[in-house]
């Protein structure tokens, strides 16, 4: 953890660009711990032009090694189409998924994803 973060964890809100913000949320006092970062190229085009109806939209509960495959499945019945970038958002999602159980020290994690337009 770098020195910004030590310094920003004294506030119950921390806020960063790098992954390593999320990290304040063990400190005590800290009671919110967001991570500022742009969506990846690699589907946030592809999913921003797809239409809302075809967007993935769910409420899970997993295992974090089981999330690709769940988000798969989940994705198939909201009619989302297949292909690179559902692959890698999936991924992103399932990478966020793992990193959260981590750091709370949990076996499984609860997500929502809902419909809406990126950066609103």
């Amino acid at each position: 953890m770098d020195q910004t973060l030590t310094a920003q964890a004294l506030a119950p809100v921390c806020i960063g660009r790098s992954v390593d913000v999320l990290e304040a949320i063990n400190q005590s006092g800290v009671e919110l711990a967001a991570w500022q970062r742009e969506p990846d190229p690699a589907w946030a085009d592809w999913l921003e032009s797809l239409p809302l109806d075809a967007w993935p939209a769910c409420r899970l509960d997993l295992a974090p090694q089981d999330a690709v495959a769940t988000l798969d499945a989940s994705f198939d019945a909201c009619g989302t189409p297949r292909g690179v970038s559902r692959d890698a958002f999936a991924a992103d999602v399932a990478s966020l998924a793992a990193l959260f159980a981590g750091l709370a020290q949990a076996p499984r994690v609860r997500m929502r994803l809902d419909t809406g337009a990126l950066g609103t």
